[in-house]
């Protein structure tokens, strides 16, 4: 039980398998941390700071990261079925998501997701709901946004996107 724990740039800890599975660290301080590959599957990281954090190709599958800090985390290809995100809380910001998958909800009700500056590039947000949701400065490139919903979303200073059909009522800063 790791519970709270600070690790802000500690080295070592991480086992050398790093497999993760089923670890109880909510609450810690795991900012800046490479935990790219690691096996977290399962993992309770509610509260958990992994800002600036490395988990590319990580195995995140049914983790709780419920309040987690992801500010800045490279998710890069990494596996999310199942993962409780932070998606309104402000916490995601800047998140690379590049190549992850199942990190949009199986409902893909993204409604007032907080993904400022998010690397969504090469995603499926096909039929995702993103009304009023935050994408300012997001990169969107040869994201699939076919039938996504952006009514009141936040698009000032976005990238890119794919589209045949999107629905852009409203949408700000078009």
């Amino acid at each position: 039980l790791m519970e709270g724990v600070q690790l802000t740039g500690a080295t070592g800890w991480v086992p050398a398998d790093k497999d993760l599975r089923s670890a109880q660290l909510s609450g810690a301080d795991l900012s800046g941390s490479d935990l790219t590959g690691a096996n977290l599957s399962s993992a309770d990281l509610e509260g958990v700071n992994l800002s600036g954090g490395n988990l590319s190709s990580a195995d995140l599958q049914n983790a709780n990261l419920i309040n987690a800090t992801l500010t800045n985390v490279n998710l890069r290809d990494a596996k999310l079925e199942g993962a409780r995100l932070p998606f309104y809380s402000g916490l995601m910001e800047g998140v690379q998501l590049t190549g992850a998958t199942g990190w949009v909800p199986a409902d893909k009700d993204l409604r007032k997701a907080k993904l400022r500056g998010a690397n969504l590039s090469g995603c499926d947000l096909e039929g995702a709901n993103l009304s009023g949701a935050n994408l300012s400065n997001a990169d969107l490139s040869d994201t699939n946004l076919q039938g996504t919903v952006l009514r009141g979303a936040n698009l000032q200073g976005a990238r890119g996107g794919r589209a045949a059909t999107v629905n852009v009522a409203q949408a700000s800063s078009l």
